[in-house]
């Protein structure tokens, strides 16, 4: 008769009208969780004054973190030194330390070192900067990251001259969202501070000479550098990175 379904038709209208609707997830069908930002866990920092082959022991507040990683710059206010980094503590004993020897610098007064490595072990950390064969001051400072995905911009370092208020090199990402490290030693007492967006921790910086690193997390790629302030003058030095977001 006109106007009647088949049964096998009417079955079907049924089954569909009784299941439930399935709901998309706000904002329609996703591709997975967003990659986590890499980020700073905590920083250490060290001074030696003046004394010959100095050597200064940075010395993490908490325990690292196994998978994580460790960036260390130090510097000597005297060319012509031999830079070593070695590390004790559970969480640092016997780890490889890279990059070390690809980036020592030395310009003019300053030598100049940056090394990094990945932790093995969760556990207690001290990191130790030697400058051999010179009589001279010593800075340095320790930093840990999490979910580190390596460079997008490596290590930028620059003999800075006299300065009060020192400007780090300047780089250029390509990725938003990197993590900026900047760091500068200035040879005179005082106490640094950093213009914003940068950050810059008490456990990151001593007063004499001055050492000191901040972070940014960098929304937009392009270009970046940290204008770090002291309270009197001295030669200076300063270095700029960017740690990849993923």
């Amino acid at each position: 008769m006109r106007g009647r379904l088949p049964a096998a038709g009417a079955a079907l209208i049924l089954c569909a009208a009784l299941l439930p609707a399935r709901q998309l997830p706000l904002g329609g069908i996703t591709g997975g969780a967003a990659a986590t930002a890499p980020s700073v866990v905590q920083a250490c920092d060290a001074v030696k004054i003046f004394t010959a082959n100095p050597s200064a022991n940075c010395v993490m507040g908490s325990n690292v973190t196994s998978g994580n990683k460790i960036h260390v710059t130090f510097f000597a206010n005297t060319a012509g030194a031999t830079p070593s980094i070695s590390s004790t503590g559970a969480g640092c004993s016997g780890i490889s330390w890279t990059g070390g020897s690809a980036v020592q610098t030395f310009t003019g007064t300053f030598a100049s070192y940056y090394a990094d490595a990945s932790v093995a072990a969760s556990g207690a950390c001290t990191i130790t900067g030697t400058a051999t064969g010179v009589t001279a001051d010593l800075s340095i400072v320790a930093v840990e990251t999490a979910n580190d995905n390596g460079f997008d911009v490596s290590w930028d370092w620059s003999a800075l001259g006299y300065q009060t208020d020192p400007l780090t090199p300047s780089i250029t990402t390509s990725l938003n969202n990197d993590l900026i490290l900047a760091g500068f030693h200035l040879s005179s007492g005082g106490t640094a501070t950093v213009d914003s967006p940068f950050t810059i921790p008490t456990n990151g910086k001593t007063t004499s000479p001055i050492v000191a690193v901040a972070w940014n997390q960098q929304t937009s790629a392009g270009s970046i550098a940290a204008q770090f302030h002291g309270a009197t003058g001295g030669q200076a030095n300063g270095y700029t990175l960017a740690i990849k977001h993923p």
